[in-house]
């Protein structure tokens, strides 16, 4: 038996991967796991492939196999985050595999909206992308602290980081709720 190809899947379901602007509406994720059910349909008798996601923590959710139902239940199961990308994470995990494996090629499917990934991958590192979403107007809270407040103990504040990830500028307003009642309605632009 000829060894076939050898595929380590890596798809973004981080906070970024919820818009929809998908076809019909989808969302990235959505269109996301459908590029990746078909990388799985296309392998090859002898082809392997594993798949790794990266909202909030990189994790492998199949290791390397060639059973195509294992790995469509993998990326199936996949659910929607939201957390940040953890991409450095997914990347050494996927290293970690080519160091066994040189011949594995990485692919990525992802909106694109990873941050610099600096000398992570090398001129050596066969990486594919396939990206998903169609516009970068896309914005959402990044970071998000409840504390006691210095001056009143006893009395909670609530700090939000809000960013917006689209290339113009956008008005936004942000609700406040405690318990489902609005507590304080705020624009931001």
């Amino acid at each position: 038996r000829t060894a076939g190809a050898t595929r380590i899947l890596m798809i973004d379901n981080s906070a970024s991967m919820n818009a929809a602007d998908g076809p019909k509406g989808s969302t990235r994720l959505a269109e996301a796991k459908d590029q990746a059910h078909e990388l799985v349909r296309s392998m090859a008798a002898n082809d392997q492939a594993m798949a790794i996601v990266f909202g909030g923590r990189a994790q492998v959710l199949a290791p390397l196999t060639r059973d195509k139902d294992a790995l469509n239940a993998a990326i199936h199961r996949i659910e929607a985050t939201d957390a940040p990308d953890r991409i450095v994470d997914a990347i050494r995990l996927a290293k970690s595999v080519r160091e066994v494996n040189p011949a594995a090629r990485m692919t990525l499917i992802s909106d694109g909206g990873v941050g610099f990934l600096g000398d992570l991958i090398g001129e050596k590192d066969p990486i594919d992308f396939f990206p998903v979403g169609t516009s970068d107007d896309n914005r959402g809270i990044v970071a998000f602290d409840l504390r006691e407040a210095f001056d009143q103990p006893g009395k909670l504040q609530a700090f939000a980081e809000v960013e917006n990830f689209a290339a113009k500028p956008v008005s936004v307003r942000l609700l406040c709720s405690v318990n489902e009642d609005v507590v304080q309605v705020r624009e931001a632009t």
